[in-house]
């Protein structure tokens, strides 16, 4: 008897502390920061408003890419910094999250895999030598 009298009083106290604390109190969730605004905040280095007119580009290229891949924001947007990324990291190329997502929106074929599109960048860049212009312009004429 004695010991669940405790067991019961020692929950009672610590719902009162966890009370007191201010611990039944959620804070305010942020409101989720849209991915087109994310990928030019990596872009560019830097905070940039909703309403920047290279957010709204990039919020073009998101719904070319995503209509041209059939994939989701999030999705592309990962594709774009994760080959932007690893062009640094292993060739010392830097290439713009943004300019990977260009590609994407303008030459990625309707109904085919993104990484289809991304790997044609990759080896234009690496193998070929070129630039983001010409990589364009040889993606262009296929």
């Amino acid at each position: 008897m004695k010991l669940r009298f405790f067991v019961v009083l020692c929950s009672l106290l610590s719902a009162v502390a966890c009370h007191a604390a201010g611990a039944d109190k959620v804070a305010p969730a942020e409101p989720p920061v849209d991915v087109s605004v994310r990928l030019v905040n990596a872009a560019v280095g830097e905070d940039v408003k909703p309403n920047d007119p290279r957010v709204t580009q990039t919020r073009t290229w998101i719904v070319q890419a995503m209509k041209a891949t059939g994939e989701e924001d999030e999705a592309v947007a990962s594709a774009c910094m994760r080959l932007s990324r690893y062009l640094l990291d292993v060739t010392k190329i830097s290439v713009s999250p943004l300019e990977v997502l260009e590609i994407l929106a303008k030459h990625a074929p309707a109904g085919k895999p993104m990484n289809e599109t991304t790997n044609r960048y990759f080896d234009l860049r690496v193998k070929k030598k070129l630039g983001h212009a010409e990589a364009m312009v040889a993606l262009a004429g296929k």
